[in-house]
């Protein structure tokens, strides 16, 4: 993970059906992983969605370091 760039976009409805859904896609010909996270606005405030994936991010990066 030494070069990898982490980019954000927040577009969102807010009507997710779910609490709380993570998809994350692999797009191979762009050697890029995708985090497509929607969430109920009404439970989670984007502070916490995003220490939720800054959390994800850092378990992943221990995972790669240390296997």
């Amino acid at each position: 993970m030494d070069d990898v760039r982490i980019l954000t976009d927040y577009d969102f409805c807010g009507d997710e059906v779910n609490d709380f859904v993570l998809h994350i896609v692999e797009i191979l010909d762009e050697g890029e992983l995708v985090l497509d996270i929607d969430y109920r606005t009404e439970l989670f405030e984007r502070s916490e969605v995003t220490d939720m994936v800054s959390q994800l991010l850092t378990i992943a990066e221990q995972i790669i370091h240390t296997p």
